[in-house]
């Protein structure tokens, strides 16, 4: 059952996170939107890492695929999310995050952006 659902806005920085879990030994799928009915990967698995492409999307398509994420995972019963950003804060960063609490029913974010 999935513990915790990472959203990442390109592959690079879905592969990187999903290697950091796996590293640490902690069962970890890295998939992407077209993935999200695949059972198995809801149930194999601690910790779910999700590519939306979103990135250069427009912010409104950034956050409507938050948000298909976060309804699909909330079917599932998780409550734990992670929004990957980019290091160099490129992206929808608002929009996505402003999905994300409404669409997990939340009232406050952290976000501490970090540059490697």
């Amino acid at each position: 059952m999935i513990e915790l659902l990472v959203i990442a806005d390109d592959l690079t920085g879905a592969a990187d996170t999903g290697v950091q879990f796996t590293k640490n030994r902690i069962s970890t799928a890295v998939t992407d939107l077209g993935s999200l009915n695949d059972a198995v990967l809801w149930s194999d698995f601690s910790v779910l890492v999700v590519n939306t492409s979103s990135r250069h999307s427009t912010s409104e398509d950034s956050a409507l695929k938050v948000k298909m994420v976060c309804e699909a995972a909330a079917k599932r019963g998780v409550n734990a999310f992670y929004k990957k950003t980019d290091s160099t804060l490129r992206g929808n960063i608002g929009a996505e995050l402003q999905s994300l609490l409404r669409s997990a029913g939340r009232e406050r974010v952290m976000f501490i952006p970090g540059f490697p």
